[in-house]
Order: structure tokens, then C-alpha cells, then sequence
């Protein structure tokens, strides 16, 4: 009896292998040394590249839902479900019914329930070891991560990652993700080892508790959060980040200390400092992760374990706010007055006319499409936009900050701005009158508005140089009249502003070269690059201080290029000088690379004494000669 087919064994390994099995099964390669009566085990050779044979172990299981199952085990570093099990299946598929191997035929039949119990013992059997088997070379890999969540709390986040183990013992690049689901039905993987399990089991119950987990990872929280934390460093397999990261390790536990902090927006909450390094995370008992050393293990903070972690999850607390949570705390923590947020000082007032702060820098916008519902949205674009701000003393306030007194904090103490918005206003038309071509980004016809792009600003031009002229017409104008602005890099071309004036020497020349034009500018002492065409910069020009020649627009006369070269490598040039030639493929700049070639030959024949025969010039090359002269 057979329980497999082709197709199940294409199924199985991938079009490659079974290519590949096919061809050592055609060569005599695989030998069935046993095979049970049922179809369910079969056990050969199979003759590889090595001197050896590779020892192959097949088990064949239909579950519950009727799908048959191929489990092969090679002695190959494939080690499993590779050629070498597909070449064994198919010879296993050429032996006549009537001549099933002796082995097999004395092999006694036990009945159904009695293998399943069998089998169920060799799961059992197997998951009591912790130990991998060289036969198995598939890995389960706990990847560790912090999340800080919605609230801002640290939460210890883990991913599951099956991984081949290749020959060299190093983790394949190739990661899939695993559903702890998977282990607990009726065929699971043969890489789960006993730690495993009670891992699983306790994820599946915090899936079941809060609804998420699986490919972006389980969300680990209270006491079975912490208790899976230990598990998982017991396996040895617990990695940081990533399947190739750092193995993290239990480490002894460490003392922390909660205290209230104030972010930029004045508003405060709880951060837990750890002694010895490291950054805590909410689960009960709170724990601490040492990246830098590959450690975690538990935190001790003075208070109880799950009132530690509900102070970890405490939500920002805005100045107005403080002082009543400070006594409703105080009632409930009378002897951890340190654990109270910090009663702020008055905010200092900041006022004063803003000055106008224009930031111009790139953003990725989706363009609109038409109404087709099945068309493709177009990709984003990245388009360059200008922000525009205004600044209090040390506070910037974008301008599409719609708060009346806005409160901001620095080192720990409180500022609030009086906005002028008088002067706001001005400004904001000022910008308009400087340009009129600026529009919202929302009014334009062409972009979506993302969700936070409201208030900035593109110009309504299709023209690539409307920018660079915004820089070069507006914005010295408005610098004039106290604007900033302030310039990402890679928003344009960058425009290099001289700090005086522009020197040049003009001077006589030599041979063809009447006069010769030497330009005194460099950018940060360096020399630029100085874009010029090939004509206009052929002549009359002393560029020495260059090094390097591209030539971009090819002409069909080679001694134009040659001239053009000879501005940077002429007597004073101390350097070596290097040339590029950019031609576009399939385009008449390759045929006018093959004139050059032509022109460059006929010459050298033309003017070589040692040429020997004399030069046979047909009409037709002297009308190729004169041709784009």
C-alpha cells in the first residue's frame, strides 16, 4: 500500500529538487532498504555527490482533515524534505506490490489505535529532551523587542521565528513566522523541544486575553508576561531584535527607582531608572532589559510588584493637572511622597513681536487619481515644500499651531507664549505678496493632503526651476527684512552664496588660444564643479585647477572634445587628470561616438608617415568628414 503520489511529492520539496530526484531515481541512485506494509514509514539510501550515501527516513501521516503529511529526514545538510527524500519517494513508487522488502513483510501489523499511541509516545519522547538532534536542523527563535505602546509604557514585545540551521551551524536569512497555535494540533513541528511548550501555551492565553499577537509580535504583560520572559532565556534561544541579534541571558536582579519626568509639552510621567543600566519593562514584576550586556531579569522599585506596574502605566499629566493627582496620590502612597509628580513653578511668560521662520524641505505626497475604483493608486511623490513657523525667544510654534497660549518646557521648567497674531498674520501675508505662485498644499489640484501636511505650502508651477528661483529671487529679500530661513538638505540644488566678489584673469594665451580665462571660485576652499557646454568651454579657458573632465553632450567632431579636455590637462596641471564620457544607449550619440571614431582614424592615416600603403579617401569620406563639422 501507497499513500503517496507525484503531486504530493511535488507538494513537498521544492520544482528544483524534484527535478533533480527525478534524474538520481532515472540513474539508479536510490535504494529502498525497507518499507512498511501501510505506506507510512520508508527507509533507504540514496547515493548524493559524496563518496557515502546520505541515509534517508521518510514517515508518511494522513490528519485529521484527510491532507497527507511527507516528514523527511537525510543525513544530507539539507537534512530535511530535500532531493534526496524526493528521489527515494519516487523509487519508493517503482517497487511492485508484490515484492515489498522482507523486513517489511515480517514487520507484525498492529492495529490503528496502538500506532497512534506509538506515535503520540515518540511526540512525547521527543519533547522531553531540550536537546536538538542532528537530524533536526530547524530552530524556534524568540526575537525580544521593547514597544512602547499608545500610553508611552515600556512593553517587552515577542516575535516567533522558524529558522534553518545551516552547515556552518549559522542561521539561514530565510525567517518565517511561527503561530504558537500550530504546536498544540495533530501534527506539530518536530523543532518544537520541551521548553517550548510551556511557551506557547502561555502566549496562546495572552492572545486570548487581549486579541493581538502573531507576526507583529505578542505583546507580553502582568504575571504571565514576566513568566514567559524566564521561559524563553531558559531555551537558550532568546534573542534581541532580530534572529541574528545578541542571545539574551537571565541576569541578577537590579534596583530601580520611579520617578516623574517633564517632556517637551510640560506635561509629566512616570520614567523608571535602572541601576546598573538597562530599561525597564511593564509586567509584574516589572523587569529590566540590559541590551549592551544580553541580560534581563526582574526589577526591584521599592513598592509591590503590581503597583509598580500600574505607576509604570500611568498616562502624561498636564501642568494644570498635577497638583490634584499629587494629593489623590498622597492618600494612596502616604509613605512614597518620591513617587509623587513634581509640583511645576509658575510658567515663565514669552512674548515679544515673533520673528518669521520659513523651513523649506521635502515631503512624500500621494497625487490624485481618477474616480476608477479598480486603477492602481500612484505611487507618493516626493515633493519639495516650505514650512512656515514662528519663533517666541527660544519656542518655535508652527504656524498652523492652533493653541492660544501653548506651553512648552526646558529643563524642567515651564514656558507659555503670548502669540501675537496681529504680527502672524502680517507675516503670513508678507510670504504670500513675496511669491504669489504659493499655495496650501491642499488647495493644490494635483496632491492628497496627508494627514499632517495642513499649513504647508508648494509652488502652484510645474516648472523645475520654480524653487531654485524662489532662492535666488525671494528668498535674499525676506532674509533682508528679518525672515530665516532655514534649508534641509536635499530639498534643491544647493546655491553656494559668494562672500565677496567674484575674481577673474583675464591674460594672453598661447597657440590657438588668443586669451585665457582663469575663474578664481572655490566652495569651502574646495574647487566646484563648473558646468559649461562643450563648445563654449573649449576655448579660451585655463582650468588646471580641475582634475576631472565628464563630457556630457558628444560632439561629432573629435578634435572638439579633444580641445575641450586640454583646458585641465595643459602645461600647469600637476595632477592627473581623469575623463568620463556619458553616451546614451540606442540614441544618435552612439553614432556620433562611431563618427568620432572614423574622423580620429582617417586623420591618424591621413598625417602617419609610417602609414605605409597610401590612403585611400573615397567621396564618401569626405562628405562623412565635412558632415556635423
Amino acid at each position: 500500500m501507497r499513500l503517496h503520489t507525484l503531486d504530493d511529492i511535488r507538494r513537498t520539496v521544492s520544482a528544483a529538487a524534484f527535478e533533480k530526484a527525478t534524474l538520481y531515481q532515472r540513474r539508479r541512485r536510490a535504494f529502498v532498504s525497507d518499507m512498511a506494509d501501510d505506506g507510512t514509514r520508508i527507509e533507504g539510501r540514496v547515493q548524493g555527490t559524496q563518496r557515502r550515501p546520505y541515509t534517508v527516513i521518510i514517515t508518511l501521516e494522513i490528519s485529521s482533515d484527510g491532507k497527507l503529511r511527507i516528514d523527511g529526514s537525510c543525513s544530507c545538510p539539507v537534512a530535511f524534505n530535500c532531493k534526496h527524500v524526493a528521489a527515494l519517494l519516487i523509487e519508493s513508487m517503482t517497487t511492485p506490490e508484490g515484492r515489498q522488502l522482507a523486513s517489511s513483510a515480517a514487520r507484525p501489523v498492529l492495529p490503528p489505535q496502538a500506532e497512534s499511541w506509538l506515535a503520540d509516545l515518540d511526540r512525547a519522547m521527543a519533547l522531553s529532551d531540550d536537546e536538538y538532534p542532528p537530524s533536526i536542523r530547524q530552530r524556534l527563535i524568540y526575537v525580544l523587542s521593547i514597544d512602547h505602546g499608545v500610553l508611552g509604557s515600556p512593553q517587552p514585545v515577542l516575535e516567533l521565528k522558524s529558522v534553518r540551521l545551516l552547515k556552518d551551524d549559522i542561521l539561514s536569512s530565510t525567517v518565517s513566522n511561527y503561530d504558537p497555535q500550530s504546536a498544540f494540533s495533530s501534527t506539530p513541528a518536530k523543532f518544537l523541544r520541551g521548553h517550548d511548550l510551556p511557551v506557547l501555551r502561555r502566549l496562546l492565553d495572552l492572545r486570548g486575553l487581549y486579541g493581538h499577537g502573531g507576526g507583529r509580535g505578542h505583546p507580553l504583560s502582568g504575571e504571565t508576561g514576566a513568566e514567559v520572559l524566564e521561559l524563553v532565556l531558559a531555551t537558550g534561544r532568546c534573542r534581541w531584535q532580530s534572529p541574528d541579534g545578541p542571545v539574551m541571558r537571565a541576569g541578577e536582579p537590579r534596583r530601580g527607582g520611579l520617578s516623574w519626568t517633564m517632556m517637551d509639552s510640560g506635561a509629566q510621567k512616570p520614567v523608571v531608572s535602572v541601576e546598573g543600566g538597562g530599561s525597564a519593562v511593564c509586567v509584574v514584576p516589572p523587569w529590566y532589559v540590559d541590551a549592551a550586556a544580553a541580560v534581563c531579569g526582574p526589577l526591584q522599585i521599592g513598592v509591590p510588584p503590581r503597583v509598580a506596574a500600574v505607576l509604570m502605566q500611568a498616562p502624561a499629566i498636564e501642568p494644570q493637572q498635577v497638583v490634584p493627582l499629587r494629593g489623590k496620590l498622597a492618600e494612596r502612597l502616604p509613605d512614597h511622597e518620591h513617587l509623587l509628580p513634581l509640583e511645576p513653578s509658575p510658567p515663565q511668560i514669552i512674548g515679544g513681536p515673533p520673528t518669521p521662520i520659513l523651513l523649506l524641505a521635502r515631503r512624500k505626497v500621494r497625487p490624485v487619481y481618477g474616480s476608477c475604483s479598480w486603477a492602481m493608486p500612484p505611487a507618493p511623490q516626493d515633493i519639495p515644500v516650505a514650512r512656515l513657523a514662528f519663533a517666541y525667544g527660544p519656542v518655535i510654534l508652527p504656524a498652523n499651531d492652533q493653541r492660544e497660549k501653548p506651553l512648552f518646557a526646558e529643563h524642567g521648567r515651564l514656558f507659555t507664549v503670548e502669540r501675537d497674531r496681529t504680527m502672524e498674520n502680517r507675516q503670513r501675508k508678507r510670504l504670500a505678496a513675496a511669491d504669489a505662485r504659493l499655495a496650501a498644499i491642499q488647495a493644490h489640484p494635483a496632491y492628497g493632503l496627508p494627514p499632517d501636511a495642513r499649513g504647508e505650502l508648494v509652488l502652484a508651477d510645474d516648472d523645475p526651476l520654480a524653487w531654485p528661483r524662489f532662492l535666488v529671487e525671494v528668498a535674499p529679500r525676506l532674509r533682508e527684512e528679518g525672515w530665516r530661513i532655514e534649508i534641509e538638505p536635499g530639498f534643491a540644488p544647493p546655491l553656494a552664496e559668494a562672500d565677496g566678489d567674484v575674481d577673474a584673469v583675464l591674460h594672453e594665451g598661447s597657440g590657438i588660444d588668443w586669451f585665457e580665462f582663469d575663474l578664481g571660485i572655490s566652495v569651502d576652499g574646495e574647487v566646484p564643479v563648473f558646468l559649461i557646454s562643450l563648445k563654449a568651454g573649449g576655448t579660451g579657458l585655463n582650468l588646471t585647477a580641475a582634475d576631472t573632465v565628464i563630457l556630457y553632450d558628444p560632439w561629432w567632431n573629435p578634435a572638439v572634445e579633444a580641445q575641450a579636455i586640454d583646458r585641465s590637462h595643459r602645461i600647469g596641471q600637476d595632477k592627473p587628470v581623469f575623463v568620463h564620457r556619458l553616451v546614451m544607449l540606442n540614441t544618435i550619440e552612439e553614432k556620433m561616438l562611431e563618427l568620432q571614431r572614423r574622423k580620429g582614424a582617417l586623420a591618424e592615416g591621413l598625417y602617419d608617415p609610417e602609414a605605409g600603403a597610401p590612403l585611400d579617401i573615397t567621396a564618401d569620406d569626405i562628405e562623412m568628414l565635412l558632415a556635423g563639422a
